[in-house]
């Protein structure tokens, strides 16, 4: 008979890839930081992990000589999320938070995390949520050698269904064709220090 085993490693010890996962809660830290214009954290649960990773959104806007908002990477990073959790709301040209009405939404993670809660079906953080959603995870490139290196997911999180894992490895092949997907190299890991940075993200 097999033996019953509460092992829950994956066949990427690593960690990094492409991964089912769903979401837990959101946190909201903007007015934590002067120059972030939007800071959510994000906190997924990976599908045969037991170690959440946190996506960040953040960074500041950008806006056209009349003073309304231009699209950049911080908006596009949120609307990806909104978009395949399916959220209505989001940021006006005015760089506020309101519903698809035009309404004014005063707390953003309260009002993520009780659409996340209508989706996972509960409310209560030790129970696993629905793998929704697929994710991107790497190790991103330290600004300077010898730098901690941090795990990041990817900006654009989509459905964890066939159109929606098409879309983000056709995604992913893009940024990489083009450079823009910062990865970290075998000789950026050797040289990492090993002291921690004090910030919110977590070292690989």
């Amino acid at each position: 008979m097999a033996l019953l085993s509460t092992n829950t490693t994956s066949s990427n010890s690593d960690f990094t890839g492409y991964f089912e996962a769903g979401i837990t809660k959101v946190e909201d830290k903007s007015a934590q930081f002067d120059w972030a214009d939007c800071w959510l954290d994000v906190t997924f649960n990976i599908k045969g992990s037991q170690y959440p990773q946190v996506h960040q959104i953040k960074g500041s806007y950008e806006r056209n000589p009349d003073g309304t908002l231009e699209i950049n990477k911080v908006i596009r990073h949120f609307n990806y999320l909104k978009d395949a959790i399916g959220f209505t709301g989001g940021i006006n040209t005015e760089g506020k938070w309101e519903t698809i009405d035009g309404e004014e939404i005063p707390d953003i993670a309260k009002a993520l995390n009780e659409h996340i809660m209508h989706i996972n079906g509960t409310s209560n953080p030790l129970i696993e949520p629905p793998h929704n959603y697929y994710i991107y995870i790497y190790k991103e490139a330290p600004k300077k050698p010898g730098d901690t290196i941090y795990k990041r997911v990817l900006g654009k999180v989509v459905l964890n269904d066939s159109k929606g894992k098409q879309d983000l490895k056709s995604y992913v092949t893009y940024m990489d064709q083009k450079g823009y997907l910062k990865k970290a190299t075998d000789d950026d890991i050797s040289n990492v220090k090993t002291t921690k940075k004090p910030d919110e993200d977590m070292p690989f």
